[in-house]
């Protein structure tokens, strides 16, 4: 089977923690670290354990910003519990390669969840926050 792909539903909350971002210059290029927060549902498809799931939030992120500036996602954890038609889904641990963050779908009681078409209906969409980094001049 093939890894389910989520679907950014929303995107929210942006911050710098600690105030405006110190540069870090990557490529000759100088980089801001920001954080939001993406709002993910899996609307069709059919979930695997042994795939997990996966979204891609940088053009959501990009297109909410309209700055302009291309992001590189760095991290990403589960912040809060979505519902999938009247069942509380939650994430496991992410993983980041290539903007696409990669994480197993838990069920209520934080096991993985069973193999199985996804619902089409979402209640709410799960919240990841998700650390990025951006061109400082773009």
């Amino acid at each position: 089977m093939a890894t389910v792909v989520g679907t950014v539903v929303a995107v929210a909350n942006y911050s710098q923690a600690n105030g405006p971002s110190l540069l870090h210059t990557v490529s000759g290029v100088e980089n801001e670290v920001e954080s939001c927060i993406v709002h993910v549902e899996w609307v069709s498809g059919t979930y695997a354990g042994a795939d997990d799931a996966n979204f891609s939030p940088a053009t959501a992120i990009e297109a909410s910003k309209r700055s302009g500036k291309s992001v590189t996602i760095l991290q990403a954890s589960y912040v809060a519990s979505g519902d999938e038609d009247g069942a509380v889904l939650a994430a496991g641990a992410c993983s980041v390669a290539a903007n696409v963050v990669t994480c197993e779908l838990l069920q209520e009681d934080f096991t993985e969840r069973s193999n199985g078409a996804m619902s089409a209906t979402w209640e709410r969409p799960i919240a990841f926050s998700v650390s990025y980094r951006q061109n400082a001049e773009a």
